[in-house]
């Protein structure tokens, strides 16, 4: 049996994202989350479930 390699390149694609939910809509169905760079992204709710 072969050993697994490491993959090549950044090291921390391995790490988890972390991000804090800013915005959450009035209706509830879109939220704006940020991450630990300060990168904004949108997401509809209905896809979080």
């Amino acid at each position: 049996m072969r050993a697994r390699r490491e993959p090549k390149g950044d090291k921390k694609r391995t790490e988890a994202a972390r991000f804090r939910q800013l915005y959450t809509s009035r209706d509830g169905r879109l939220c704006v989350f940020e991450d630990a760079k300060g990168h904004l992204t949108c997401v509809r709710a209905i896809r979080l479930a």
